[in-house]
């Protein structure tokens, strides 16, 4: 941990996971300098040599969000350090810059309801989804995964960390996001999302086609949490977001994503038959706001939004 990190990682205005989160965009960006780029540089370098380093951000991310994200974590070293950003004020304004661009290209594109040029290679409609969960078997975790994206409204990547409980919820449970399996109703509430300071706790009752899928499945491989690594322990978020890029790939053949599902789930509304009120409750359960929800439609200008990957009985191992 660097200097400029330690103050990032230990402030009392943000919240674990936002932490968590930053810790894990540093490591990312330490990663790929020095394994993929054979470069030395800290993060100290990276963000006093905008001029070299905002070329390159732009060439190791070529999705904008996610080169917006990666922009905004180098923009966290300067606000979380005043010192450090009085003495390099140009080259915070030239990151303030790139980002004020990026972000533009985000808005632009989400106003326009285009989809990118990554969006459109990994889209597969949700009827295609539903289709491929229901050629796997129950006791597979592939489905359990399609499933928690198809029975109910999808959510971001909080299943990463989703803890199991029968019949009830222990007194001294500290896991924000966990699932209660009961006789009669089963519910799963998730506390910690991205959208939580905006947004109620999400409480979802859970359908008995997905709760036998969860049964069958930590029957098969008894666990306490939703999903877990090879140490039977559950996912971090990047960890999670990885394994799941990897069971889409393997069986749409496309990089598939969550939030693409999330966008082939909006794309199945019709928006003119549905209230305010309506729009309103689905947003909410989905995480977001209802003005987002209209940006979540992807428009694709030749009106093609059939998979042509091959969704017949793939098989899994993972």
């Amino acid at each position: 941990m660097t200097d400029l990190t330690k103050n990032i990682l230990e402030s009392k205005e943000l919240s674990d996971k936002s932490k968590k989160n930053y810790s894990e965009f540093f490591n990312s960006l330490h990663n790929r300098l020095n394994k993929f780029d054979k470069l030395n540089d800290s993060l100290e370098e990276i963000a006093t040599n905008a001029s070299k380093y905002i070329p390159v951000f732009k060439k190791w991310f070529a999705k904008d969000a996610t080169l917006k994200v990666y922009i905004s974590a180098i923009q966290c070293l300067f606000k979380y350090n005043k010192e450090f950003k009085e003495h390099n004020i140009k080259e915070h304004e030239k990151w303030g810059e790139a980002y004020k661009e990026v972000a533009k290209k985000v808005t632009e594109r989400y106003e326009e309801n285009k989809p990118s040029d990554i969006q459109s290679n990994g889209y597969v409609p949700y009827e295609d989804i539903i289709k491929m969960r229901n050629q796997l078997k129950d006791d597979d975790k592939e489905k359990l995964l399609l499933g928690m994206y198809t029975y109910i409204r999808p959510l971001r990547c909080e299943y990463s960390r989703v803890r199991i409980y029968k019949t009830r919820v222990p007194k001294d449970n500290k896991e924000p996001n966990y699932i209660v399996l009961k006789t009669k109703k089963s519910e799963m509430i998730i506390k910690d999302f991205k959208t939580r300071k905006s947004h109620s706790p999400i409480e979802i009752e859970l359908p008995d086609e997905l709760v036998e899928l969860i049964n069958k499945s930590v029957e098969k491989e008894p666990r306490e949490w939703l999903f877990v690594d090879s140490n039977k322990e559950p996912y971090t978020r990047q960890l999670y977001i990885k394994w799941v890029g990897r069971v889409f790939r393997r069986l749409f053949d496309r990089p598939l994503t969550v939030s693409l599902i999330r966008h082939a789930f909006i794309n199945t509304l019709d928006f003119n038959t549905l209230s305010i009120a309506e729009k309103k409750e689905i947003a909410e359960s989905m995480g977001h706001t209802h003005e987002m929800q209209d940006k979540y439609r992807l428009i694709f200008t030749d009106k093609k939004q059939k998979c042509d990957c091959v969704c017949e009985s793939k098989k899994t191992n993972e």
